[in-house]
């Protein structure tokens, strides 16, 4: 059987939901679970820190990736659920509000592991940073973790 929900019924029980966000050199990418009900999502960005969320795009997907960020300037966003049905402003649903901020990768980046599985990078150091961030993936996926600062 299908449930028929109104918008009233769908925002009081559509609960915040989670975005993972992943980075590369001038891109960033969200991902997110599906919100039943939704026809589509729409992402919203601000500046960091200063609440001030514009629409940027819209998808039928539950993941985007945008390309052309500035590295090392930090966004939020947010990622708002709709039902055409009610209209292109009706939001039901929304995700927690999430950072991230792409970084440009160090020029003669090299990684070599040993046979006891190891991992050694190294790279050439840039005068205008005060630092590195690592970050790895597995098995060519895209989203990665942080792992240390150095």
């Amino acid at each position: 059987m299908v449930q028929i929900m109104n918008f009233k019924q769908l925002c009081e029980k559509t609960k915040e939901f989670s975005v993972v966000t992943g980075t590369a050199e001038n891109i960033i990418s969200l991902e997110w679970k599906p919100v039943k009900h939704a026809d589509g999502y729409r992402v919203f960005v601000s500046p960091h820190n200063k609440n001030y969320f514009k629409g940027e795009l819209n998808t039928t997907e539950t993941s985007v990736k945008l390309k052309g960020c500035e590295n090392g300037v930090p966004l939020d966003f947010k990622v708002k659920a709709f039902r055409t049905a009610d209209g292109p402003e009706s939001f039901f649903g929304q995700s927690h509000i999430v950072t991230a901020c792409p970084m440009k990768t160090p020029e003669n980046l090299k990684a070599a592991a040993d046979n006891s599985g190891n991992i050694s990078i190294s790279w050439k150091s840039c005068g205008d940073c005060d630092g590195y961030k690592i970050y790895t993936a597995y098995n060519d996926s895209e989203n990665f973790a942080f792992r240390q600062y150095c």
